[in-house]
């Protein structure tokens, strides 16, 4: 799969663009209001966060998505890097060389469609008044792109399970059966490389009626 990473963003091979600009202050499941610099990138500025007790048996996973480094340069990918490795060790700010080291692959966390308006209609409620009160400009980070090192993607890629929990009040994925048995990355803050914005395209009163995903240059 090719990719093709800035600054500003990050396009996989299908040509979908995901937030990077304001990334490491942003969670699965943050609201607040899409904001558009004239001169700068597009980014979410929050408002707030679901609580991560409400994403259990929510999140979905996808597989890992290899990164060429022999095609990406430090100012293209950041000269620190947020990075998860095996054992549960989280390093915010590892540099360029080192994340190149560990050959780190993108994994992705989601929300669908479906689970978001659940979400927001049944208990993230102030999340769903924060989406109302900002009208066209409420935006919900429903996916987030992390980088795993190789050893810690492959446990994700071939783990028989997969579950998502609150652990101190931070959303916790956990896998079993993998590679190298069960693994698990705490969402902290500073965790998430690039993500996903979604909005309501309809409204049925105070009510959720029908989500759309907003993509990096979409407007």
């Amino acid at each position: 799969m090719s990719l093709n990473i800035s600054g500003t963003c990050f396009t996989n091979s299908d040509g979908l663009k995901y937030f990077r600009k304001g990334a490491i202050e942003v969670h699965l499941g943050s609201t607040g209001q899409k904001k558009q610099p004239l001169l700068s990138a597009n980014y979410l500025e929050v408002t707030l966060t679901a609580k991560a007790e409400y994403l259990k048996g929510r999140v979905e996973k996808s597989k890992t998505v290899a990164i060429d480094w022999s095609r990406t340069t430090a100012g293209d990918i950041g000269a620190t890097i947020p990075v998860f490795q095996l054992g549960a060790v989280f390093s915010p700010s590892l540099t360029y060389a080192q994340a190149k080291s560990f050959n780190g692959k993108l994994f992705f966390a989601s929300l669908s469609t479906a689970q978001v308006k659940r979400l927001l209609n049944t208990d993230a409620v102030h999340a769903r008044q924060c989406l109302k009160d900002e009208g066209a400009d409420g935006r919900i980070v429903t996916g987030v792109w992390c980088v795993l090192q190789a050893e810690l993607a492959a446990s994700f890629d071939t783990a028989a399970s997969f579950s998502a929990a609150s652990v101190a009040s931070v959303l916790k994925l956990t896998v079993s059966g993998g590679t190298h048995g069960a693994q698990s990355i705490t969402l902290e803050k500073g965790a998430v490389f690039a993500y996903r914005l979604s909005k309501v395209k309809d409204w049925d009163g105070d009510t959720v009626a029908d989500i759309e995903h907003d993509y990096s240059g979409l407007g």
